[in-house]
């Protein structure tokens, strides 16, 4: 099968110093030339390929464009108008896929190369891995509650309710779609290897539940179950989709961390004497702290096994992983390895990161 066929539009400082950095990266690329308005350029060389007008991409109907400018809106815009969009497919993160391909191309560590070998004919994204693909044309049901106003899925064969701000088909299906590939048994995000070896009368705190998929999934084996969830799009979702269960599950709307205030609180504050088996934490870069604000609660939980992600932030993996084994916790790592999309505007090279960990006490 040939390789994605590239046309990067721009040669300007962008463009020239995206080629004078990663040109030797771009050469492992099937870029077929570059595309500008400036009459005076059609026809000359850049980087070694020629330059076309816009119109050139008329000839191709299965191409991708990388924007090496800063006018992204104005070129949508006039690949619209001039009828070029349906078969132009704009490649975001092109910049980063080159700087990725060139930090990992010559790593090592197997894995880091693997990816960056599949990035030679793959778009980046934030699993680098061919599973992808199987979510692409997944077909997934998904519902109106009219009584609720809100989408939801069946998932573990239970009804799993959306937040309002998915409130249109397409974006309830998009999401969900996501859901199931962040939780594939080879994604890097993959809470729980498997689920069937946590037990039965668990006792559970989802620590950034939002829509509440991991507790749902072990719904039937909870004996109790904290859902901490800061959004209120989310808490309401949550209330409808844990309605039947509501006996066993508690519902604290606060963020977590080391720390008390309005909006924030401890583990340690919220579990009082509670003893813990499964402890899930999945919010945006907090876990260290948040994990150091229940030591007491995991100190009392001889049981608990922690699934923690570390990949909000650069230093978390090494972080939650000294944390956990001076604590004296046998330590595994998720699958593989995930791009996190940062700052748009950070000159920070982006970088892989591990996704989760997994955390036993050491017996």
């Amino acid at each position: 099968m040939e390789s994605r066929k590239y046309y990067i539009w721009g040669t300007g400082k962008i463009a020239q110093r995206m080629y004078r950095n990663y040109g030797h990266i771009m050469e492992k690329l099937n870029i077929k030339g570059y595309i500008d308005n400036d009459m005076a350029l059609w026809g000359s060389l850049f980087g070694g390929k020629k330059v076309y007008p816009p119109s050139k991409l008329q000839d191709e109907k299965n191409c991708y464009l990388a924007l090496a400018n800063s006018y992204k809106e104005a070129i949508l815009k006039q690949l619209q108008d001039s009828m070029l969009a349906d078969g132009v497919r704009i490649e975001e993160n092109f910049i980063q896929r080159l700087q990725i391909m060139d930090r990992y191309w010559n790593s090592g560590d197997i894995e880091q190369r693997e990816i960056a070998r599949y990035l030679e004919d793959n778009p980046l994204h934030v699993f680098n891995y061919s599973f992808v693909t199987d979510y692409a044309d997944l077909e997934c049901e998904i519902r109106y509650d009219l009584g609720k106003n809100l989408f939801y899925a069946i998932y573990n064969e239970k009804k799993m309710f959306f937040s309002r701000t998915f409130n249109t088909m397409k974006k309830a299906r998009q999401y969900f779609k996501w859901l199931c590939m962040e939780q594939d048994i080879k994604s890097p995000h993959r809470y729980v290897e498997d689920i069937d070896r946590l037990g039965d009368d668990l006792v559970i705190l989802d620590a950034g539940a939002a829509e509440g998929n991991f507790s749902l999934s072990l719904i039937d084996k909870a004996k109790k179950i904290y859902l901490f969830e800061p959004d209120d799009n989310w808490v309401e979702a949550l209330k409808y989709t844990f309605e039947p269960y509501k006996e066993k599950v508690v519902i604290i709307q606060k963020n977590l961390s080391d720390y008390e205030n309005r909006t924030t609180t401890t583990i340690d504050r919220e579990m009082k004497n509670e003893v813990i088996d499964v402890l899930k934490m999945d919010i945006e870069g907090e876990e260290l702290y948040a994990l150091s604000g229940g030591i007491q609660t995991i100190n009392r939980s001889p049981r608990i096994k922690c699934f923690v992600c570390t990949y909000h932030q650069e230093f978390a993996y090494e972080a939650i992983k000294a944390f956990f084994e001076e604590n004296k916790f046998d330590i595994e790592t998720s699958c593989g390895y995930m791009w996190f999309p940062e700052n748009p505007y950070s000159k920070r090279t982006p970088i892989l990161r591990h996704g989760v960990i997994r955390a036993v006490y050491k017996y």
